[in-house]
């Protein structure tokens, strides 16, 4: 038996997953602000929580994208370009999974000799943006000549995602320094930039499956007995 898998239909089921853990963290959260429910259960289903559901769900949709990738650096042109993309999604998968860029804080401190402040208050956020820079210019000639339509759909979710990941957190780590976790606008803006981020991953996945359908006729899986 052979399954073809649909863009449109994949991106309107992760899409609804990703805004079933938006209403499930709002829900949750009100019931455990009107103490009809423990604070536990807000840590279960936290979108800025570690180690809960909608971080496995994050980790997935990002290791997703880079099977795909994968997938597509096996029968496409320029592979190493999407090879290094499929390496990217996996590492940021694993990161998202174990936090490697939270470790980062304290040596980036270290390192500068200094306590960062301000939007760079999580100081992961130095290291990451300057490595992203340099990813953004050495891709850039590799997205510009990709087909009009993947080229928009990687633009537009990177910017989403990078919007959430860097944009977002770098504003949350100001009100974080002022006020800490309890601050109500951090928890707004750390809730907003988990959204962005699954989002723009999920538009991702989206335009990569719409590649494949329209450069290789299509992803199919078989299912044999």
């Amino acid at each position: 038996m052979m399954i073809t898998i649909r863009s449109k239909s994949v991106l309107k089921t992760i899409l609804g997953m990703v805004c079933f853990f938006v209403f499930l963290n709002v829900s949750v959260y009100l019931l455990v602000r009107f103490n009809v429910i423990p604070e536990r259960y807000l840590l279960m289903v936290n979108l800025d929580g570690e180690q809960n559901l909608p971080t496995f769900y994050a980790t997935v949709l990002l290791l997703t994208a880079s099977i795909i990738l994968l997938l597509i650096a096996l029968r496409g042109r320029q592979k190493y370009n999407w090879y290094l993309l499929s390496g990217i999604f996996c590492f940021l998968s694993l990161d998202e999974n174990i936090e490697i860029h939270e470790q980062l804080t304290a040596l980036t401190k270290s390192a500068l000799a200094t306590e960062t402040q301000g939007i760079f208050y999580f100081a992961w956020i130095i290291p990451y943006g300057i490595i992203t820079i340099l990813l953004m210019i050495f891709l850039f000639k590799f997205v510009w000549n990709l087909p009009n339509r993947t080229r928009r759909l990687f633009i537009i979710s990177g910017f989403i995602f990078l919007s959430g990941a860097l944009g977002l957190e770098m504003i949350a780590g100001s009100y974080w320094e002022e006020s800490g976790w309890s601050s109500m606008i951090y928890k707004i803006l750390a809730f907003s930039e988990e959204t962005l981020e699954m989002t723009g991953v999920s538009l991702f996945i989206f335009a990569l499956l719409d590649y494949i359908e329209e450069n290789f006729g299509g992803l199919t899986i078989s299912m044999s007995r």
